[in-house]
Protein backbone atom coordinates (compact mmCIF):
# COMPACT_ATOMS: atom_id res chain seq x y z
CA UNK A 1 0.00 0.00 0.00
CA UNK A 2 1.59 3.41 -0.76
CA UNK A 3 2.38 5.81 2.12
CA UNK A 4 -0.20 8.46 2.96
CA UNK A 5 0.45 11.21 5.54
CA UNK A 6 -1.33 13.21 7.98
CA UNK A 7 -1.87 16.88 6.74
CA UNK A 8 -2.15 19.92 9.09
CA UNK A 9 -3.74 22.90 7.42
CA UNK A 10 -2.88 26.50 9.28
CA UNK A 11 -4.29 29.74 9.26
CA UNK A 12 -0.62 31.43 9.18
CA UNK A 13 -2.05 35.40 8.56
CA UNK A 14 -4.89 37.78 7.24
CA UNK A 15 -3.43 40.25 4.51
CA UNK A 16 -7.08 41.48 3.48
CA UNK A 17 -9.33 44.23 4.83
CA UNK A 18 -11.97 42.33 6.53
CA UNK A 19 -12.75 39.33 9.06
CA UNK A 20 -13.49 36.24 7.29
CA UNK A 21 -17.08 35.51 7.32
CA UNK A 22 -16.97 32.46 8.37
CA UNK A 23 -15.17 33.17 11.52
CA UNK A 24 -11.31 31.90 10.42
CA UNK A 25 -8.66 33.36 12.67
CA UNK A 26 -4.79 33.33 12.45
CA UNK A 27 -3.26 30.18 14.70
CA UNK A 28 -6.19 27.99 13.38
CA UNK A 29 -5.54 24.43 12.50
CA UNK A 30 -7.18 21.70 10.69
CA UNK A 31 -6.34 18.15 10.21
CA UNK A 32 -7.49 17.71 6.82
CA UNK A 33 -7.96 14.81 4.46
CA UNK A 34 -10.36 13.78 1.64
CA UNK A 35 -13.45 15.46 3.32
CA UNK A 36 -13.35 18.75 4.05
CA UNK A 37 -13.42 19.44 8.33
CA UNK A 38 -15.62 20.61 10.42
CA UNK A 39 -15.68 24.25 10.81
CA UNK A 40 -13.20 25.08 7.20
CA UNK A 41 -14.86 27.01 4.75
CA UNK A 42 -15.88 24.60 1.83
CA UNK A 43 -14.47 27.78 -0.48
CA UNK A 44 -10.75 27.98 1.20
CA UNK A 45 -10.59 23.88 1.42
CA UNK A 46 -11.96 23.42 -2.59
CA UNK A 47 -9.24 25.50 -3.18
CA UNK A 48 -6.70 23.92 -0.87
CA UNK A 49 -7.51 19.86 -2.11
CA UNK A 50 -4.95 19.60 -4.92
CA UNK A 51 -2.23 20.87 -2.82
CA UNK A 52 -3.51 18.81 0.18
CA UNK A 53 -3.79 15.72 -1.87
CA UNK A 54 -0.69 16.40 -3.71
CA UNK A 55 1.11 16.35 -0.28
CA UNK A 56 -0.56 13.50 1.30
CA UNK A 57 0.56 11.73 -1.09
CA UNK A 58 4.23 12.08 -0.96
CA UNK A 59 4.57 14.84 -3.58
CA UNK A 60 6.37 18.23 -3.89
CA UNK A 61 4.45 21.79 -4.71
CA UNK A 62 7.13 23.03 -6.77
CA UNK A 63 6.80 26.56 -5.71
CA UNK A 64 7.49 25.86 -2.50
CA UNK A 65 11.26 26.13 -0.55
CA UNK A 66 10.37 23.93 2.23
CA UNK A 67 9.86 19.80 1.57
CA UNK A 68 6.50 18.97 2.66
CA UNK A 69 5.19 22.48 3.18
CA UNK A 70 3.67 24.84 1.27
CA UNK A 71 1.40 28.16 0.85
CA UNK A 72 -2.00 29.44 -0.53
CA UNK A 73 -4.36 32.40 -0.42
CA UNK A 74 -8.18 32.54 0.76
CA UNK A 75 -10.22 32.82 -2.45
CA UNK A 76 -12.15 35.90 -0.95
CA UNK A 77 -10.10 38.68 -1.87
CA UNK A 78 -11.37 40.76 0.63
CA UNK A 79 -9.88 38.26 3.78
CA UNK A 80 -7.00 36.90 1.56
CA UNK A 81 -6.08 34.43 5.17
CA UNK A 82 -2.72 32.86 4.12
CA UNK A 83 -3.22 29.09 4.87
CA UNK A 84 0.01 27.22 5.42
CA UNK A 85 -0.30 23.15 4.62
CA UNK A 86 2.19 20.88 6.50
CA UNK A 87 3.03 17.60 5.87
CA UNK A 88 2.84 15.33 8.95
CA UNK A 89 4.11 11.52 10.20
CA UNK A 90 3.05 8.63 7.62
CA UNK A 91 -0.29 7.39 8.34
CA UNK A 92 -0.78 3.58 9.56
CA UNK A 93 -2.49 1.18 7.32
CA UNK A 94 -5.60 1.01 9.02
CA UNK A 95 -6.02 4.29 9.53
CA UNK A 96 -5.59 4.61 5.77
CA UNK A 97 -8.38 2.43 5.24
CA UNK A 98 -10.80 4.35 7.63
CA UNK A 99 -10.69 7.33 5.86
CA UNK A 100 -10.92 10.55 7.78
Amino acid sequence: MPKKYEIEVCVSERRGSRECPIGHRVGQRFRVGYVCPEGMCIWAYQMLFPMISTLMHGGELPWSEVEGEGYAMCPDPEVCLVFKMKRGRVLKSWEQRCGD
